[in-house]
């Protein structure tokens, strides 16, 4: 009796497919293109920090007779103004980082928990940091009397802008507090963690839309545009009519909205 259940289990192993021949299960497909995702989002990443650093030493990014290409620190010259795109699209690749450390395998797999603890708590302080200096570069810019004073929070990029910035500080802490020192009880940790990820998530999102809106702004008091004599019916072919400066922020917005749609993907659960 006993050989006849060994031959049955026998025939049953000969029918089964061997590993090599096993179709990719959908769990294995999702990973493959998390893995892809996050690949791209490293290159739209470092794409980024050349583009903004590209924009701001192009003559049309700035107005007026006078030359405010490139970084100074002196408070009277409107270059100050420079280093706040650059440090808002470095504080946008900090948090992506930050955004990513806990569901990718090449991270997670390679250090302990507690280091990759480490690595997205320290992503999003930089983070913080860098949209501070930012925040005062572009208020310290519009305050310069010798070159004549500019309104403050005035757009609708520089209402959403704060209201992001202030939520990043208030989850930035409710994360050191909780997660990060852990000054409070399991159960408390086990309760604040849903909203902990949904505020990241939304803060993470709405950085890149105040992004967006900060390029739309700039791209008006540009005058982004061209002159057209009939109907445009095919915008497409007259795009390379507009200042340089303005297809390049064009550009820097669509990377944007596809490193949000890349992490998304990638940050994907099984």
């Amino acid at each position: 009796m006993s050989s006849n259940k060994q031959r049955g289990h026998s025939m049953e192993a000969d029918l089964l497919p061997t590993s090599s021949a096993q179709t990719p299960t959908p769990s294995s497909q999702l990973s493959s293109l998390q893995l892809t995702a996050a690949t791209l989002t490293q290159v739209l990443c470092a794409t980024m920090l050349v583009q903004v650093f590209v924009i701001i030493n192009n003559a049309e990014f700035t107005f007026g007779n006078v030359d405010n290409t490139g970084f100074s620190l002196d408070k009277e010259s409107k270059k100050v103004f420079n280093a706040h795109p650059v440090l808002m699209t470095v504080s946008f690749v900090l948090m992506t980082v930050g955004k990513l450390a806990f569901t990718l395998p090449f991270i997670t797999n390679r250090l302990s928990r507690p280091k990759v603890k480490v690595v997205h708590g320290s992503s999003w302080l930089l983070a913080l940091v860098s949209s501070s200096l930012a925040l005062y570069a572009v208020f310290a810019s519009h305050n310069v009397e010798s070159q004549g004073y500019k309104a403050n929070m005035y757009s609708l990029h520089s209402w959403v802008g704060i209201a992001v910035f202030a939520a990043m500080i208030g989850n930035f802490l409710i994360g050191s507090v909780a997660f990060g020192f852990q000054l409070v009880s399991p159960e408390t940790r086990a309760k604040l963690m849903p909203f902990h990820k949904l505020f990241g998530n939304l803060i993470y999102y709405g950085w890149g839309v105040a992004m967006i809106l900060g390029l739309l702004s700039r791209s008006w008091i540009l005058s982004c545009g061209y002159s057209v004599t009939e109907a445009d019916v095919n915008p497409v072919a007259h795009y390379n009519d507009l200042p340089e400066t303005c297809r390049q922020m064009n550009g820097l917005g669509m990377e944007v909205l596809a490193t949000i749609v890349l992490v998304s993907v990638a940050s994907m659960k099984n």
